[in-house]
């Protein structure tokens, strides 16, 4: 631990690559490791991680149905290796073709490269419905806009990544009308999301709770006020045993 930590019991989250490197390191060294950004699914099964945010495959799925009920029968797809772009759209593929759904072609697209023309020439070619992209929003952004630019007018699909605002300043034109997944908020279930948002709006000049309010704001919260109940219980610093004992009794 850097900074001068010693010990602690717990640890809040990273992207994806520093995520699934740590998350091992919290198993063997008993620290629990609170999840509140990376989706992967390799997060998954960890005994001391604990993810606050649905995962990947829970998503690709979710998207496969939206595609299916919004009529699409022949999808094409791309996809990064970098962010695990071939695991995540191997679920999407699966269940839409579960559903009924024809995948008519996958390409994989570098984050480095600038050039996607033979890619967008094979998924013109198969004539899809609609093509969901799952890459970095530059990457995304750069194959929405040659796609577009090579004539290819079909509705373009993509995963939480595609709401960077950044997006827009690469593709302009090229992605309006695109539809994207992501997870959703609400804070009208009960008694304490409401007293929570209320708390956050007054603590942020009225400003609404965005999209990872509820997995990385509150969560930290609530991550340490179940730390102070257990410090209060036993007069002690909890181990990250203890820690993980509690989470589980959640």
């Amino acid at each position: 631990m850097g900074g001068g930590v010693k010990k602690t019991t717990w640890s809040r989250g990273a992207p994806i690559r520093w995520a699934e490197a740590v998350a091992p390191i919290a198993n063997r060294s008993k620290v629990v490791y609170i999840n509140p950004l990376a989706p992967s699914d390799s997060l998954g099964g960890h005994d001391y991680v604990y993810n606050t945010f649905p995962m990947t495959a829970e998503e690709m799925r979710t998207a496969a149905q939206a595609l299916y009920d919004q009529g699409v029968r022949r999808l094409g797809i791309f996809f990064a290796q970098d962010i695990d772009g071939g695991n995540a759209t191997n679920v999407l593929a699966g269940r839409f073709q579960e559903l009924g759904g024809q995948v008519v072609e996958r390409q994989s697209v570098e984050a480095t490269a600038a050039d996607f023309a033979s890619q967008v020439a094979k998924l013109q070619a198969a004539r899809p419905e609609a093509i969901y992209g799952f890459a970095a929003y530059h990457v995304y952004a750069t194959v929405a806009k040659q796609l577009r630019e090579a004539g290819v007018t079909v509705p373009l699909w993509s995963y939480r990544g595609f709401c960077e605002p950044s997006i827009f300043k690469i593709a302009g034109q090229s992605i309006e009308g695109a539809r994207y997944t992501t997870p959703a908020v609400s804070l009208t279930g009960t008694p304490q999301a409401a007293a929570a948002e209320k708390a956050y709006r007054a603590s942020h000049g009225g400003q609404a709770p965005g999209t990872f309010f509820t997995s990385m704001y509150d969560a930290t919260w609530i991550t340490l006020a179940a730390i102070d109940e257990l410090v209060g219980k036993t007069g002690k610093a909890p181990s990250g045993a203890e820690v993980k004992a509690l989470f589980d009794s959640f």
